[in-house]
């Protein structure tokens, strides 16, 4: 079997890679820059890697004319929120002109078994509290520049499904996490800054944003096999949420952070890592998913935690890793 992932050299792509290869499928993948591939050294001789602009169509067209896949993983997008809101343009032009570009090609010169697109739990924005856990039922409302870019993505993904029976599925995973994701998300953030006060880098105070809003966090690793298991037995035209069915806030996660470390850190807020808004509240229901794959969540929210925190102290021993 032969997979494609757009953006594989990203957070998620490295570890849906591993989870393929261990399931002997042939990889092959987009990256946009040389300095972008670090996190696929333990597979970097066991794929095919092209640089590729997904803005670009004719760089899309190039590798689909010499290659047949049988699944394509769409991960390549402008992925923070808050980067959303400075740069609108570049977020709507790599996630929503970057999908039709790859669905025009794969029209053109492919059929594969599955194109599998991951869209955003961000998508349904604020709703009811009464309304929760999300279904995929539930009307979307986006309140950020990235969460409307998916929302348009996932009605594209959905046209070419009913209208031109393109064998193509939507997935909505709520927040994910585990090493080498950005600091620009926010248990990575809380885990950077931990593990530089503990090797003495920074003063023993964490700055935070707004600790009030809850989350329905999962491990990267939980939501790679969904993936691989949607993209095997999900039914086109669908969409998936990916979730664990618990909320917890920013404060319960950052407690939970802080009770892994032996010192006393204190917390400050910071403003300038507010959003113009935010969702108050999101957990998602998977029942969907676990009806059609059997899949249900594996990781514990504490282990996860621990994982992020352990990769972070090792990091920061790097003196390339900026800090502080």
């Amino acid at each position: 079997m032969r997979a494609f992932i757009t953006g594989i050299s990203g957070f998620v792509g490295p570890y849906l890679t591993g989870l393929l290869i261990s399931h002997d499928f042939k990889i092959s993948g987009t990256y946009l820059l040389p300095g972008e591939l670090d996190n696929l050294k333990p597979y970097i001789n066991k794929i095919d890697l092209y640089q590729c602009d997904i803005t670009n169509q004719d760089e899309l067209k190039v590798i689909f004319q010499k290659n047949s896949f049988n699944f394509v993983f769409h991960l390549a997008a402008q992925s923070s929120v808050q980067q959303s809101f400075t740069s609108p343009q570049k977020t709507f032009r790599i996630n929503v002109l970057g999908t039709i570009n790859l669905l025009e090609t794969i029209g053109e010169f492919s059929q594969p078994k599955m194109i599998l697109y991951t869209s955003s739990a961000d998508v349904y924005g604020v709703v009811d509290q009464n309304r929760l856990p999300l279904r995929e039922t539930t009307p979307v409302n986006p309140s950020s520049p990235y969460a409307i870019s998916k929302v348009a993505a996932e009605m594209l993904c959905l046209q070419y499904a009913k209208h031109y029976h393109v064998p193509i599925i939507v997935t909505r995973a709520f927040n994910h996490t585990g090493p080498k994701q950005t600091p620009q998300f926010v248990i990575p953030n809380f885990a950077k800054q931990i593990a530089e006060i503990e090797a003495g880098k920074c003063e023993r105070k964490l700055r935070v944003g707004d600790l009030t809003p809850e989350r329905d966090f999962l491990d990267v690793r939980d939501v790679v096999n969904a993936y691989l298991l949607l993209a095997e037995q999900g039914v086109p035209g669908e969409i998936y949420n990916i979730a664990s069915g618990s909320a917890y806030s920013i404060q319960s996660i950052l407690d939970k952070m802080l009770g892994l470390s032996d010192l006393e850190i204190a917390v400050e807020v910071d403003e300038s890592k507010s959003r113009p808004t935010d969702v108050p509240i999101l957990t998602g229901d998977y029942t969907k998913l676990h009806k059609t794959t059997g899949w249900k969540p594996k990781i514990d929210i504490a282990e996860t935690l621990k994982y992020v925190l352990d990769y972070w102290r090792e990091m920061i021993f790097d003196e390339t890793v900026k800090s502080c």
